[in-house]
C-alpha cells in the first residue's frame, strides 16, 4: 500500500513540474533572429569516461541551452594526452585536431585542465589559429603564467588543500598520520608538489608523510591495506599509475575498497566512489561559470578584457555511506555540511503505514467513502486519458509524426500507431537498426550512421533524410535523445519520426519557380539592352561587308594586290570573332541550364557585364570605368547567376544617373578584398541616391523605384548572392548617389573545382 501511495504522489508531482515547466518555459519568437556559434570543449584525457568530464560538459551545455539570443552547437572532445608523448607525437595531434574542426569553424576554444590548457596554448597556431581561449579548472597558482594579451581567459580552479586535511582532523581525533595517493600523469604529478608544499608550509611537525605517489596499482592497493592506525589517507588523482593509463573513478574505487583508513578528497565528482569527503570543489559550477564567460566573448568582447574568475568556495560534501563505513558521527560535521546519498530511517520509510493503519481503524466508513469517491475520479480520468490518447493519434496521423522508443541494448524499436506506416511495414513487424537501415534510402544511409554514432557520444540527433517504402521515396525527419547511464554507457534512444514529403516537394516546386523567375529576370535584361546589343553586333557586321568587297576588288586588280587583300581578310576574321563574343554573351545570360558551380575570376566575371552594357550605356551617355584589384583570389559559383547580379546592378546604375540632367553620369565597377576571406563586387553611381525609407525595402520582391520596374531584379540578385553563401547591400553615398556591394567567398584550398545540379542555389 506504502509503495502505491508513493508512486501516487511522485506521479502528481512530476505532472504538475511538467505543467510549470511547459508555462514557464521561456520561448524565442520565430522574428528573433538566432546567432549559430560553434564551442569545443576539450579534455585532457579520459574523455565521458571521468565523471568530472561529463559534469563539467553538462553545467556548461545547461548555461548554453538556456541563451535566447545565440544558437550554440557545442563539441566535447578528448586530447588523450596520455597516449602521446615527445614533441613528433604532439604536433601530429595538433594537426589532426585542426583537420578534424577545419570545416566546423570553431568560435570558442574552452580546454579543460592544466595539461588541456597547455597543450592548446602550445599549439594553437596549428590547431585553432586566432581562436579565442576560455579554460575551465585551470590552477589558480599557475595564473601569472599566462600572457593574458594573448586573447585567453576563464575559469581557474582553486581546491581547498589545507581545509581537507583539517576537515579530517576533525572527525578523525588523534589523526597523526597522512597517507597522500597520486599517480604519475600531469595533474598528478602538479597536485602532489602542490600538497608536499602546503604539507610543509602548515602540518609539518604535526602529522607524519606516507608517500603512496607514484606506485603501481598492486602494490599500491597492498599498502592502503596495511596502514598504521591514526592514518588519513587523501587522494589526489591518478590518470596514469606508473606508465598504465586508468580510469580515476575506478582507482579511487580500488583504493577505497582495499583501504583500512577513511579516504578524503577535494573535487565532488568523486563521492560515490568511496571518499567519504573533504573541502570540495564544485565541478558543475565551474562548467557554468565558463559557459557564461564563453556568451560574452561570443556577444563581442575580447577574451583578454575579461579577468579571469577564480572560485575558491569548497563546502563540506560527506558520502554518508562513507561515514557509516568509518563509524563517523554527523553531528560532528561542519555546520552547512552537504550529505549525499542518505539512506532513510524505519520510520522515515514506514510512517506512512503507521500512521494509515491507524487512520483507517479510526475513520473506516470515511475512508470507504472516499475510495468510493477515488473510483469514480480514476474512472473519469481514465477515460480522459483515453480521450487524450485518441486526440494525440489522431494528431499525430494529421501531422504525419510517429514516435519511437529505441532499446539500445537488446536492438529493438517499439513504436506508436502511425510509426509503421510511414516505413510501410504491419504494426506487428519487429524492426532492429540494421533493418531500419535498410528502409533508408541508399545514398543516406552513410550520413545515418555518422549521425546516430554522434548521438551514442552525446550529440543531438536531428536529421532530414530519404527512405524508400514500397518502391517509392519518402523524406522523413527524425529526432531523437539517447539515454545514457551514470558511466556514460547508451541505454536507449527515444524520439519522433515525420513525414515531411509534401513539404520537400513544395520546396523543389520553390526552387523550380524561382530558377524559371530567375531566367525570366536575366531574358528581361537582355531585352532592355536590345536595341543597343543589335548595334553593337551591326557593326563588326557591316566592318566584314566592307572589307570582303574590298579584298574582291583587291584580288580583281591586275596584278592582284595579295597583301592589302590578306590583311582585309584578317579584319573580317578579326570582326567575325568580335561578333561570335557578343553573342557569346548574350547566350551565356538567356540560357536556361542547370546550376554548375566553377571557379570564377571575378574580375572576367565583371569586364564581361561591363561589355554587355557598354553598347547601352553609350546610347544613354554614361560612361562606366572599372577599378579591378589583381591577384585577387577565385569563387566559387554559377557564372550565369553572378553575371546576371553584376549586369543587374550596372544596368539599374545606368538607369539612375541617366536621369541626370547635367553631368557627371559616371557608373564605377569596382573590386578587392574584404580582410575576410571574401571577394567584394562594388557598383557605385552618381544619380540621386537612395532615401532611407526606400532603403529598408530596396530587397524585398515587387518592390521598385522605377515607373516601368517589376521590382524583381534586386530581390532575385540577393537571392542568387545568399545562395552562394554571400551578402548583398545597398548605402547611399557620402557625396552623391548610391553604391552596392556584393561580398562572396572565396575558394579555400581543397575546395571542388566543379560542382553541377545543387538545389539548393538560386538557378
Amino acid at each position: 500500500m506504502h509503495s502505491h501511495l508513493t508512486a501516487g504522489i511522485l506521479v502528481r508531482v512530476a505532472f504538475s513540474c511538467l505543467v510549470a515547466a511547459c508555462i514557464f518555459t521561456p520561448h524565442v519568437r520565430a522574428d528573433q533572429p538566432m546567432d549559430i556559434k560553434k564551442v569545443l570543449i576539450l579534455f585532457s584525457m579520459e574523455g565521458w569516461s571521468a565523471p568530472a568530464n561529463r559534469v563539467i560538459y553538462n553545467g556548461a551545455k545547461t548555461v548554453f541551452d538556456q541563451s535566447p539570443r545565440q544558437d550554440i552547437v557545442l563539441f566535447g572532445d578528448n586530447l588523450d594526452l596520455s597516449f602521446v608523448t615527445g614533441e613528433a607525437e604532439h604536433r601530429s595531434l595538433a594537426e589532426f585536431f585542426q583537420k578534424k574542426y577545419a570545416r566546423e569553424n570553431i568560435n570558442v576554444v574552452a580546454p579543460v585542465g592544466l595539461a588541456a590548457v597547455g597543450f592548446v596554448l602550445r599549439y594553437r597556431d596549428i590547431m585553432f589559429p586566432g581562436r579565442p581561449i576560455v579554460f575551465c579548472g585551470y590552477p589558480v597558482y599557475e595564473l601569472h603564467r599566462l600572457d593574458r594579451a594573448n586573447d585567453i581567459t576563464g575559469v581557474a580552479v582553486g581546491v581547498d588543500i589545507a581545509g581537507t586535511i583539517n576537515l579530517a582532523r576533525d572527525l578523525q581525533p588523534g589523526l597523526r598520520r597522512l597517507a597522500v595517493v597520486a599517480g604519475t600523469g600531469p595533474l598528478d604529478l602538479y597536485l602532489t608538489s602542490l600538497v608536499r608544499e602546503i604539507f610543509k608550509k602548515d602540518f609539518q611537525g604535526q602529522l607524519e608523510w606516507i608517500d603512496l605517489t607514484g606506485l603501481h596499482m598492486h602494490k599500491l592497493l597492498e599498502r592502503v591495506s596495511s596502514l598504521p592506525d591514526s592514518t588519513a589517507i587523501l587522494y589526489l588523482n591518478i590518470q596514469n599509475a606508473s606508465g598504465k593509463n586508468v580510469s580515476t573513478a575506478e582507482a579511487m574505487h580500488l583504493v577505497s575498497k582495499s583501504a583500512n583508513a577513511p579516504l578524503y578528497n577535494f573535487w565532488d565528482t568523486a563521492l560515490g566512489y568511496g571518499s567519504v569527503g573533504g573541502r570540495m570543489t564544485a565541478m558543475d559550477a565551474y562548467g557554468r561559470k565558463a559557459a557564461a564567460i564563453v556568451l560574452r566573448v561570443l556577444s563581442g568582447e575580447k577574451a583578454s578584457s575579461i579577468e579571469p574568475v577564480v572560485m575558491s568556495d569548497s563546502p563540506p560534501m560527506f558520502d554518508w555511506r562513507e561515514l557509516k563505513r568509518w563509524k563517523i558521527d554527523e553531528s560532528a560535521l561542519p555546520r552547512g555540511s552537504i550529505i549525499r546519498f542518505k539512506e532513510t530511517s524505519l520510520w522515515e520509510v514506514y510512517r506512512w503505514w503507521v500512521i494509515g493503519t491507524f487512520s483507517f481503524i479510526c475513520l473506516q466508513t470515511l475512508l470507504i467513502a472516499q475510495l468510493m469517491n477515488n473510483l469514480n475520479k480514476r474512472k473519469r480520468a481514465e477515460a480522459g486519458l483515453a480521450k487524450s490518447e485518441a486526440n494525440l493519434k489522431r494528431a499525430q496521423e494529421i501531422a504525419s509524426i510517429g514516435s519511437l522508443c529505441y532499446d539500445i541494448q537488446k536492438d529493438g524499436i517499439d513504436w506508436s500507431a502511425g510509426t509503421n506506416e510511414i516505413f510501410g511495414l504491419p504494426s506487428e513487424a519487429e524492426l532492429t537498426y540494421e533493418a531500419f537501415l535498410q528502409i533508408v534510402h541508399p545514398e543516406d544511409r552513410e550520413q545515418v550512421r555518422m549521425r546516430w554514432r554522434a548521438a551514442l557520444e552525446g550529440e543531438a540527433y536531428d536529421l532530414e533524410h530519404r527512405i524508400l517504402v514500397g518502391g517509392m521515396v519518402r523524406w522523413v525527419r527524425a529526432k531523437f535523445e539517447v539515454e545514457f547511464d551514470k558511466r556514460g554507457k547508451p541505454l536507449a534512444a527515444t524520439g519522433s519520426v515525420q513525414d515531411i514529403t509534401p513539404r520537400k516537394r513544395m520546396e523543389e516546386e520553390t526552387s523550380r519557380f524561382r530558377q524559371q523567375l530567375a531566367h525570366v529576370s536575366r531574358v528581361s535584361t537582355v531585352g532592355e539592352l536590345g536595341q543597343n546589343l543589335a548595334h553593337e553586333i551591326n557593326q563588326p557586321l557591316a566592318a566584314i561587308l566592307a572589307n570582303a568587297e574590298a579584298a574582291k576588288q583587291l584580288l580583281a586588280g591586275e596584278p592582284p594586290d595579295l597583301r592589302e587583300a590578306s590583311e582585309a581578310l584578317d579584319d573580317i576574321m578579326a570582326d567575325n570573332k568580335r561578333a561570335q563574343e557578343v553573342i557569346r554573351r548574350i547566350r551565356n545570360l538567356v540560357k536556361n541550364t542547370p546550376s554548375a558551380r566553377t571557379r570564377i575570376d571575378l574580375n572576367r566575371l565583371a569586364v564581361e557585364a561591363v561589355q554587355v552594357s557598354q553598347a547601352d550605356a553609350g546610347s544613354k551617355g554614361v560612361a562606366i570605368h572599372h577599378d579591378l584589384e589583381s591577384d585577387l583570389p577565385p569563387l566559387l559559383g554559377d557564372p550565369v547567376q553572378l553575371q546576371q547580379v553584376a549586369l543587374n546592378l550596372i544596368v539599374n546604375a545606368m538607369e539612375a544617373v541617366s536621369q541626370n540632367q547635367f553631368p557627371p553620369r559616371l557608373v564605377t565597377v569596382k573590386t578587392g578584398r574584404d580582410g575576410e576571406g571574401s571577394v567584394c563586387l562594388w557598383v557605385s553611381d552618381t544619380g540621386a541616391g537612395v532615401e532611407r525609407q526606400s532603403a529598408e525595402r530596396l530587397f524585398e520582391p515587387f518592390f521598385t523605384t522605377k515607373p516601368q520596374g517589376l521590382g524583381l531584379g534586386l530581390s532575385i540578385s540577393r537571392s542568387i548572392v545568399e545562395a552562394h553563401g554571400g551578402s548583398l547591400s545597398a548605402a547611399s553615398n557620402l557625396d552623391k548617389g548610391a553604391s552596392f556591394c556584393c561580398r562572396l567567398p572565396a575558394v579555400e584550398t581543397g575546395t571542388p573545382q566543379h560542382t553541377v545540379g545543387n538545389p539548393n542555389h538560386v538557378s
